[in-house]
């Protein structure tokens, strides 16, 4: 923990003006009427409570003989330990962030610097997120455009996501990308969905989605267990990120679908619901897959793989939705037709 140091002590000039008063023989209310000032003025200025101004520097100078530029050193100086303690507060404030942000992951992906001192780790957190405190983390809506209460369980939950968030937001900021265009970001769900059936390709991916205003990325699997994904919007543009990792064709295509939906849907900054959740869902499923044409697939109750397969290829699909479609419908076990879905490996290499 930092702790301000306490045997700092920030000293105004009034305290030299006393001893030159004392020495002089000269009390507070003669000072007051040799420099043309009020006693209640010197006495605040005695006690540090008003600014000694090059104007009443000279006057110092001219009624105790000592010279201008010594009083406006000392002043200068004061100022200068008031601030310094006034940042030794506010670090002893956000020491807390250190425990509540995932900065050991932070570092060990290179968003920030890694620091053995937590005044350092501190000031590297403050330049991440582009803040002066990270109290205003807490205490000002800046982050509120990402959907964090959809998801969260818990606190630790909520500062992976806005770590995330903020990263994320930085990469779309660094890259170009098109103005968010909401009827062809729909259009290029068929393609998506007929791409990754076949030859799943990330980086034509992100360059698919960019041009329909929507950026990208994958973060690194350290902060999976916090933050698997999430859209939100940053100006006229888009954001979508998921965390690395292997899932396969389905669970992938679904998790995109749905936050796609939530742009689509304009569900970022929104605040999130059951209902909402339901909506986005709805909308991956709908997209991915044709309702009637599935529940008509599934009332024949010939679930073999070939039969699988089959359907498959009429619906322009890969087999392993269909599996997975199977599997959350409960029309087979979670343990069956798992040899039919195809991992992702969910990594797209920084240019």
């Amino acid at each position: 923990m930092i702790t301000p140091d306490k045997n700092v002590r920030a000293v105004p000039p009034g305290e030299k003006i006393k001893e030159q008063i004392l020495s002089q023989r000269m009390s507070q209310k003669e000072l007051a009427a040799r420099m043309g000032m009020s006693e209640k003025h010197i006495s605040h200025l005695m006690n540090g409570l008003v600014e000694l101004t090059s104007e009443a520097a000279l006057k110092l100078e001219t009624v105790l003989g000592v010279p201008a530029a010594f009083w406006n050193s000392l002043e200068a100086d004061y100022r200068t330990e008031l601030l310094k303690a006034a940042e030794a507060q506010r670090i002893e404030d956000e020491t807390r962030f250190l425990r509540d942000l995932p900065v050991e992951a932070m570092a060990q992906a290179g968003w920030i610097r890694q620091e053995a001192a937590p005044l350092e780790k501190i000031r590297e957190l403050r330049k991440f997120f582009g803040v002066t405190s990270l109290l205003i983390l807490r205490d000002s809506g800046l982050f509120k455009q990402v959907c964090l209460k959809q998801l969260s369980e818990s606190e630790k939950r909520d500062w992976v996501f806005l770590s995330c968030w903020q990263q994320a937001r930085s990469e779309c900021r660094a890259t170009r990308v098109e103005d968010l265009n909401l009827p062809k970001l729909k259009a290029s769900l068929n393609q998506i969905k007929a791409k990754f059936s076949s030859e799943p390709d990330l980086i034509w991916l992100r360059d698919l989605l960019a041009s329909c205003g929507v950026f990208f990325t994958v973060l690194p699997d350290v902060f999976s267990a916090y933050a698997r994904g999430a859209a939100f919007y940053d100006g006229k543009k888009a954001v979508v990120f998921f965390t690395a990792g292997k899932p396969d064709t389905g669970e992938f295509l679904f998790r995109l679908f749905r936050e796609i939906g939530r742009i689509v849907l304009g569900h970022p900054g929104k605040e999130q619901s059951d209902e909402l959740r339901k909506q986005a869902d709805d909308f991956a499923e709908q997209s991915l897959i044709d309702r009637g044409q599935f529940e008509e697939f599934a009332r024949g109750g010939d679930f073999t793989e070939a039969s699988v397969r089959r359907f498959s290829d009429q619906a322009a699909i890969a087999p392993g939705i269909t599996a997975l479609w199977l599997q959350q419908h409960g029309f087979v076990e979670r343990d069956r037709l798992n040899e039919l879905k195809k991992q992702i490996s969910l990594f797209i290499p920084k240019d």
